[in-house]
């Protein structure tokens, strides 16, 4: 072998050994490690009762996969059965516990038992941001939150309360801006949820003008929620709650609720009562977004009045100035609310309600002046309506 090649044939051996020394040797994840971490968050953060249990723990090169995993949150009553329960990428924390890059569940059969029993199959579910707390972490903080975010997809199932079907499409939910592994910060979505026509024959009048009206077998809805709340003010701040059914309209709440321990709340009825008490109202909106159900109710009307939705819209536009006087008896809000609905009336598109009180008021002070009739409201509250903006 001539000098050259015996050289290059040496560097690289030695580049090899020295690799190896200094790299560890990639080992696969701990299976009854991981499955054990998550055995003590459920126990602990389910309560009496809980436990999760698996047929078989096995590993990969990177992942963990659980069989035939079983969890009971406090009772019988309330379980999830899971074929395969698989971790992504488990690594062990120093402090104990495990960070992981997801876990994913497929064909996962969840009942909420009881009386009215519920029981949904979650066609493909996935969580992200995995950190399983360690032994002491759990024991300082029961209420430890170890994903950052959920996905569920197609659920479908049964509910013994309302002997109906439950069929959604999608569910997300995400935290963030966690204090000692609780989050401050939520995010809900819920697609596709499917509620039948039938849902509103306890109310037949009610169901015989949703069938004038033209509504179908069923209402396709929504729902999103973003909030977040700072411990340290005890502010509540909601961006969004928001309500929107197909062909019907989307209703969007949003504001800021002040003074308001909201930990109080899961703390007993005394402290939950001490929360509610001393809350404030710093600020809301209220935007209701017409999206067919306004259309359909006014051409309802027309055919029973033996005329155009126009011409009906136009009607109802003239008559509001009485109508709303009638109802309220406040001079100045029927003043503030006449042209903004009259706006919407012959252009149904949006309609906005909104509160900014120069200084916040009590929830309480809020509900007194209610009781005694909905005239002082408007000046309280600092009310403003604007229509499709």
């Amino acid at each position: 072998m001539p000098l050259s090649t015996r050289r290059r044939a040496l560097v690289s051996l030695t580049v090899a050994f020295f690799a190896s020394a200094a790299l560890p040797a990639l080992a696969a994840p701990d299976a009854t490690a991981t499955a054990e971490a998550v055995a003590a968050w459920v126990t602990v953060f389910g309560g009496e009762g809980s436990s999760f249990t698996y047929a078989n723990a096995s590993a990969t090169a990177t992942d963990v996969v659980l069989t035939d995993v079983k969890v009971t949150i406090g009772s019988e009553e309330t379980s999830a059965q899971i074929p395969e329960l698989v971790v992504v990428n488990p690594v062990p924390r120093p402090e104990g516990g495990f960070t992981a890059d997801s876990i994913s569940f497929n064909n996962t059969q969840a009942l909420n038992g009881g009386d009215n029993a519920e029981t949904v199959v979650i066609a493909e579910g996935s969580a992200q941001g995995i950190v399983f707390p360690g032994a002491a972490e759990l024991e300082a903080n029961p209420r430890f939150v170890p994903v950052a975010s959920l996905d569920l997809r197609s659920l479908s199932g049964d509910s013994e309360s309302t002997g109906m079907p439950i069929s959604i499409g999608s569910m997300h939910i995400e935290v963030a801006n966690a204090e000692d592994g609780q989050p401050n910060d939520l995010k809900l979505a819920i697609e596709g949820f499917a509620i039948p026509i039938e849902a509103f024959e306890f109310d037949e009048q009610m169901t015989s003008i949703l069938g004038q009206m033209g509504y179908g077998d069923q209402f396709l809805v929504g729902v999103t929620f973003d909030g977040t709340y700072a411990e340290e003010a005890d502010t509540l701040t909601l961006r969004s709650i928001a309500l929107r059914a197909e062909d019907v309209g989307e209703l969007d709440i949003s504001g800021i609720i002040g003074d308001f321990p909201i930990g109080n709340l899961l703390e007993g009825a005394d402290l939950a009562q001490n929360a509610l008490t001393a809350a404030t109202l710093h600020s809301a909106s209220i935007k209701f977004t017409n999206l067919g159900v306004i259309d359909r109710l006014f051409e309802l009307q027309a055919r029973s009045f033996n005329t155009t939705k126009e011409q009906f819209a136009m009607t109802t536009s003239m008559a509001l100035p009485f109508m709303i006087s009638q109802m309220i008896g406040n001079g100045a809000l029927t003043t503030a609310l006449t042209e903004p609905l009259a706006a919407f009336v012959a252009d149904p598109r949006s309609l906005t309600i909104t509160s900014t009180p120069a200084t916040p008021i009590p929830v309480l002070a809020i509900a007194g002046a209610a009781q005694g009739g909905v005239q002082a409201l408007p000046d309280l509250l600092a009310l403003d309506v604007k229509a499709n903006q």
